[in-house]
């Protein structure tokens, strides 16, 4: 049986199974059905379910880089289609995701251990929330924080929102 989120329909000959699925259920289900005589052809137009819809999007936030203008947090002019590239992968997530409270985190990162480089990382990171916030993200679904590592910039992660966000 297919899961609640999936919706099948059989017409001469062709089965077509439409909804949200996990991969392991269509590759189940494309193998019982190349085994039935009276199916000629499979369609799908099953996305992903949305646990892994959502690890789908948080690999691709981690592919994208945003470069500042060096000790400034200013970003490169280059770089304002990186910020709209997180925009849409928020905003596909966030409608998949809707009822479980995600929420994106903009981590601004820093190399020194001085105050001056936590204020850098953290003016970098409210410089980008602002951006998304103009790409039309709602402001209670982007955060900002700040974390000291060997990467410089910022890194964006999808998260479930807590009660202290």
């Amino acid at each position: 049986l297919p899961p609640d989120t999936v919706q099948l329909k059989f017409s001469s000959g062709v089965l077509t199974a439409t909804g949200m699925a996990s991969r392991s259920w269509l590759k189940q289900a494309q193998n019982k059905v190349s085994g039935m005589r009276e199916v000629i052809r499979f369609d799908d137009h099953i996305q992903p379910d949305s646990k892994e819809l959502l690890q789908q999007l948080r690999q691709k936030l981690r592919n994208i880089d945003i470069h500042f203008q060096r000790q400034r947090t200013l970003i490169l002019p280059t770089q304002k289609e990186h910020v709209h590239q997180v925009a849409s992968i928020t905003k596909e997530a966030l409608s998949a995701m809707q009822q479980t409270g995600v929420v994106l985190q903009v981590v601004g990162h820093s190399q020194a251990l001085a105050l001056s480089g936590h204020k850098l990382a953290q003016g970098r990171a409210k410089v980008i929330q602002q951006m998304l916030w103009q790409e039309g993200l709602p402001h209670d679904m982007v955060v900002s924080d700040t974390d000291r590592v060997e990467k410089i910039g910022v890194s964006f992660h999808l998260i479930k929102k807590t009660k202290g966000l």
